[in-house]
């Protein structure tokens, strides 16, 4: 009797697991499709050896973060976060959390794409010091999704839906100042040596994100905990020299 209880019990949790294990496929899936369909799109208005899909590069401090899309162009480097939500999106630029409503009206909030992305360009920009060229943030949500109400601005960063691609790149890539083709082919290898689509990477980042808790996203210094009477924050352990600080542990990424 205990036997089928057991069994019973493990088929259940099997069932629940599979169903879990393929809503999280079909997510994965989603969002590879739509970053898919950016990469697609900017094919026909940059050299498609210029453009790159989920690559992995290093940080400064040495941990990994993946990059949804990044376009290198004679006008600077383009570095796109793509989000394939539904419903409706508001924010606040400086903010770090927003709100996203869900078709069915369930409410959620997410980290700040903006912040998100930040990480993503400072990476690059690390990986390309050497060169001046201009680098540009775009967030952008698939037409099923009505971005709301985003407050505040940040240079050369554009929260866009994706049917306002084509225009807002043809804007941008009419740019007067341009580098020129040498440098470019350069700054293309740099990219294309010092960084990988390899899935040994996606590992690596979920161990680099889980070590973020604990470690300053910028030196890889020690995160402590400061307490005071009207808060509580977190800050690198070799303040001041490092002034990063956060105010939850899932903001140290």
């Amino acid at each position: 009797m205990n036997f089928i209880i057991v069994l019973i019990l493990f088929i259940i949790f099997f069932i629940l697991f599979l169903k879990v294990l393929a809503a999280l496929r079909y997510r994965l899936y989603k969002a590879n499709a739509f970053e898919n369909k950016i990469y697609n799109k900017l094919a026909n208005i940059i050299n498609q050896n210029y453009i790159y899909k989920n690559i992995y590069i290093k940080r400064q401090n040495g941990r990994l973060t993946e990059l949804d899309v990044l376009a290198v162009h004679a006008t600077g480097i383009y570095v796109f976060e793509c989000k394939n939500y539904g419903g409706v999106i508001s924010g606040n630029i400086d903010k770090k959390e927003w709100k996203h409503i869900y078709e069915n009206g369930e409410k959620h909030t997410f980290f700040n794409p903006v912040f998100q992305n930040e990480v993503h360009i400072n990476a690059v920009k690390f990986l390309t010091k050497t060169y001046d060229i201009p680098y540009y943030s775009i967030i952008i949500f698939s037409d099923r999704c009505e971005i709301e109400n985003i407050s505040g601005s940040m240079p050369d960063t554009f929260i866009i839906n994706e049917n306002n691609l084509n225009d807002l790149m043809k804007k941008l890539l009419s740019c007067k100042k341009k580098i020129n083709e040498k440098t470019l082919r350069k700054i293309n290898n740099d990219i294309k040596k010092n960084s990988s689509t390899s899935k040994a990477n996606h590992r690596k980042l979920i161990k680099d994100m889980k070590k973020g808790l604990t470690k300053c996203p910028h030196c890889n210094g020690d995160i402590i905990e400061i307490k005071n009477k009207k808060s509580k924050y977190y800050r690198c352990s070799n303040y001041p020299k490092c002034k990063y600080k956060a105010d939850k542990l899932r903001e140290i990424i």
